[in-house]
């Protein structure tokens, strides 16, 4: 009977292990601290309307980078920040979105911080400690919280701001004997929205009265 319960503890002591083995983590953020090489923020689309998402760090940034982008910093909890992740090399198609129970999503910061989102130390379900764990993040305008996954987002339409970033590599996520590893591999990118008609129809009209007062 003794021998039973020993069994029963040894098999139960490996499953956690198994448990634990598949459950690698990383910090969720875009920022190690000023100074610290890693700092890179998320941008409003273009004022004028460019529905282009680029990606890549700005001369400010660290690394210091060559993009520029027109818009301004995203800000508050009315945008979600969510990472999608999955084993090392998988195609961006493959990735899935990691829930906010393991971490994976999160709001933006305001002020002097605009552009980051708040930090969160997020769980990659199949990368064990020590692996390698490929991540994108998707960004979008939550409009005040109703919607709240990616294909909402999507489905709202292109006049919604969003974007993401490339997708990389993250190696060595932590657990219990790795420190969890920051994803300095991220850059900077922006978000990208359509204009409405009507506000399309206005920045014609507002060219137009230009041309016509240089004319004079």
């Amino acid at each position: 009977m003794n021998y039973m319960k020993k069994l029963v503890i040894v098999a139960a002591l490996v499953c956690m292990g198994s448990s634990l083995y598949g459950q690698g983590q990383l910090q969720f953020v875009n920022t190690s601290g000023a100074g610290s090489g890693f700092n890179t923020r998320v941008y409003m689309p273009d004022p004028a309307g460019n529905a282009t998402n680029k990606t890549g760090n700005t001369s400010s940034q660290e690394p210091a980078g060559t993009q520029t982008y027109s818009g301004a910093l995203v800000s508050g909890t009315g945008f979600t920040a969510e990472l999608w992740a999955g084993p090392a090399a998988s195609a961006e198609g493959s990735l899935a979105a990691v829930s906010s129970a393991l971490g994976g999503v999160s709001s933006f910061r305001t002020g002097g911080a605009a552009g980051l989102w708040n930090a969160q130390l997020a769980t990659i379900p199949g990368v064990p400690e020590g692996g390698t764990a490929t991540i994108q993040v998707r960004v979008w305008d939550n409009r005040g919280g109703t919607i709240t996954t990616w294909a909402a987002a999507l489905a709202a339409g292109s006049t919604l701001a969003h974007g993401k970033s490339d997708v990389v590599q993250v190696p060595g996520l932590g657990l219990v004997t790795v420190t969890p590893p920051f994803p300095t591999n991220l850059r900077s990118f922006n978000l990208q929205a359509v204009p409405e008609p009507s506000t399309i129809a206005l920045g014609v009209l507002g060219v137009g009265a230009l041309l016509l007062r240089r004319r004079k």
